[in-house]
């Protein structure tokens, strides 16, 4: 059962953020955003997984099952926010590029900061036993 939950949990995950993109299906720049989302995909995977795991330690421990989710996902708050702005600002001085540079390089930062922040927020809110 928890195996289940585990992949439904990760999945469910990853597909909230890919289908929202912010970038429209028709624009020019959508390849752009599926190699951000190509890159930030170890990320979206590794927030669902420390979280459902940590979760899951705290429950193999004997406790219940809330005081275990909220301990669980407590302990490991702050290291995967400071992990996910560390992600975010390897990426902020591609906002100062310009010409070419910018048309090929923002679409990506903005879809892996996007897919990162998200994974960030999806994997405290709905990524739960």
């Amino acid at each position: 059962m928890a195996k289940h939950i585990y992949h439904c949990g990760i999945h469910s995950a990853f597909g909230v953020v890919v289908s929202g993109n912010p970038e429209p299906a028709w624009s020019d720049d959508q390849h752009h955003d599926a190699c951000g989302l190509a890159l930030a995909v170890g990320i979206l995977v590794d927030d669902a997984t420390v979280t459902i795991e940590n979760v899951e330690r705290h429950l193999a421990s004997g406790e219940k099952l809330e005081d275990g989710i909220l301990k669980g996902a407590g302990e490991i708050a702050l290291p995967a926010m400071v992990s996910t702005f560390c992600i975010c600002i390897v990426f902020v001085p591609m906002f100062s590029l310009s010409g070419v540079a910018r048309y090929l390089f923002v679409p990506l930062a903005e879809a892996v900061m996007f897919a990162v922040i998200s994974s960030y927020v999806l994997s405290r809110t709905l990524v739960r036993r």
